[in-house]
């Protein structure tokens, strides 16, 4: 088998490998492919067959022997699974005012905007030039079978403008967008004008440049138990779909805003996941802004904070499971300096016995009296960062109300935090009982140099219940700003418009905003080096704040996108 088909094969396994780690890393079976992704990774690939070698029940086997077989891969490597942010924004952010402004007169011109989404649906009029010709200069389908990936890919197909400007005129047949998430976010921040609808993006005169990214593999939606109808997408596939943009704003030599609208509350929420590293990278480079929504989970219930006080060493944890759930995973992270143990009682009462705790141990938890099973995986040093982190994978869980019961056995912090998955990922309503709604921006927007961006109802200037909200683990201003969340207006696949909610959006809103200032500072050339961390301060400093709240704050971070208020500012400055 050639590279192409291994990595669309759900035959193999994906692991996210550091370069540097070259002599020493952890995964033991020789890689059937190596897809290079930028200077700190690569993605290998290894036969599932050689993880659970004798090991009866095919692919499920794998949610039982994961962690054995696995042991010697840490959690790290493992890609994590993103999901769907979602499911008169231009005038209250003042983006009109900056499109119509005589001065200004911004438009997105000379501009690309990137988006790893959903796809596109290419034959809209609103991606269109007025010439009839497309805006799109690229579409990346990586489940693509006409093999033609792009230079550097071993997967996929790739579309340029020529190819899409010969499917306009029916020449050829080119996938379109069939969930439309990726076409909404498209159309918000930069869908060119359509009168009768009464509709124009934020940056409308920009060039697009799009991945369509592949589903996520079965053996990883068993491994965390995410139903196989739902929306899934590899981190691993996502970092090739931002190098791809990257690479392509290079060789175009075009400023880039980069719109990442997906999320995930796997990980420590530090922006420490080897996306995130990424995308804090690029972040850093002159002509580029890197726009990362904050999630919807603010008010979902999905995160639990524990602290205990100076002579209480115990906590428990109640955790109501959905009659409808079938599998979850649960997530436990503390500082370096602790060790916990940690005890489950089932809903029946059935309790298992403490869990040991000792690093890369796994265990596989038999209830008694019900059909619950549930692996645990614990790093008391985890790779990257040296936290101590459990795992718990969920199957078949009994409903009703679990404990968690959390002993410290060592430190001095006595501070933990526990996440399930994002609501998508979930099938019914399982919550926390005593949830915590702070730090709850999903990965990546917890990347350090990331314009993350959280949501309000513009309509009434209230925050979006359901904003993630910061800070993050260590403290750092997350989300950094919000934009227009709440029943935006946007195009949808076959020329239908309506509205949305998520923030995802105002991720999409904000990027074309960034557009039109990096129109601005590059293409006018006022700021020819601009980069994540420059435009952010430009946007803070322009933002609409509130009388009487205090300011950066976990749900505004620093306030309210207000476009033309930061050009305001820069005539100041």
């Amino acid at each position: 088998m050639d590279c192409n088909e291994i990595i669309l094969s759900e035959d193999y396994a994906d692991f996210i490998v550091q370069n540097a780690a070259v002599e020493s890393n952890d995964i033991f079976i020789e890689a059937a492919c190596i897809q290079p992704l930028n200077e700190a990774f690569r993605t290998e690939y290894i036969p599932l067959a050689e993880l659970y070698r004798g090991q009866p029940g095919g692919i499920d086997a794998f949610f039982l022997v994961a962690g054995s077989a696995l042991r010697r891969v840490d959690y790290y490597s493992f890609p994590k699974l993103y999901g769907l942010m979602d499911r008169s924004a231009l005038e209250q952010s003042r983006i009109t005012d900056v499109q119509n402004q005589p001065a200004l007169s911004l438009s997105g011109s000379g501009v690309l905007i990137g988006f790893v989404d959903t796809g596109i649906d290419w034959s809209l009029p609103v991606f269109r030039r007025t010439s009839g010709r497309t805006r799109i200069v690229a579409l990346w389908d990586q489940a693509g079978e006409e093999l033609d990936p792009p230079d550097g890919f071993y997967y996929g197909t790739l579309y340029q403008a020529e190819e899409l400007n010969a499917a306009l005129e029916g020449m050829l047949d080119v996938p379109g967008d069939e969930l439309g998430h990726g076409t909404f976010l498209a159309s918000v921040a930069a869908g060119g004008e359509d009168e009768r609808a009464d509709f124009i993006g934020a940056a409308p005169e920009a060039d697009l440049a799009v991945v369509k990214l592949k589903q996520a593999k079965s053996y990883l939606r068993t491994y965390f138990q995410i139903p196989e109808d739902v929306p899934a997408y590899q981190e691993n596939d996502i970092m090739a779909g931002v190098m791809f943009l990257q690479q392509l704003a290079q060789r175009r030599r075009q400023p880039l805003v980069l719109c990442i609208g997906l999320g995930s509350n796997q990980g420590q929420h530090a922006g420490t996941s080897p996306l995130a590293e990424m995308l804090t990278e690029i972040a850093g480079l002159p002509q580029r802004i890197i726009c990362a929504c904050a999630g919807n989970e603010g008010g979902r219930s999905s995160h639990y904070y524990g602290k205990l006080n100076l002579g209480v060493s115990r906590d428990v944890v109640e955790l109501r499971v959905d009659p409808m759930e079938t599998g979850f995973t649960m997530e436990f992270w503390a500082q370096s300096t602790e060790i916990y143990q940690i005890t489950l009682q089932s809903p029946t009462g059935e309790t298992v016995p403490k869990l040991p705790g000792r690093q890369g141990s796994s265990q596989i938890l038999n209830f008694v009296f019900e059909d619950t099973v549930v692996a645990v995986d614990y790093e008391v040093a985890e790779d990257r960062s040296g936290i101590f982190m459990v795992q718990f994978r969920f199957r078949s869980p009994t409903p009703g109300i679990w404990q968690i019961q959390v002993e410290q056995r060592l430190g001095t912090e006595g501070e933990f935090h526990m996440w399930i998955p994002i609501q998508d990922f979930l099938r019914g309503n399982t919550v926390f009982l005593r949830p915590w709604p702070d730090v709850t921006v999903t990965e990546p927007g917890n990347a350090v140099r990331v314009l993350t961006v959280g949501g309000y109802q513009h309509r009434d200037r209230s925050i979006y219940l359901n904003s993630g909200r910061g800070f993050n683990v260590f403290g750092i201003v997350k989300p950094t700003m919000v934009a227009p969340a709440v029943e935006v207006y946007g195009a949808e696949p076959a020329g239908f418009y309506g509205y949305q909610t998520g923030t995802s959006i105002a991720t999409a809103l904000m990027a074309g905003a960034c557009a039109l200032l990096l129109e601005w500072a590059v293409i006018r050339y006022n700021s020819i080096n601009m980069n994540t961390v420059e435009a952010s301060a430009y946007l803070v400093r322009g933002a609409q704040r509130s009388v009487g709240r205090a300011y950066p704050n976990q749900e505004w971070g620093y306030g309210a996108l207000d476009l033309y208020r930061t050009f305001e500012v820069l005539t100041i400055i």
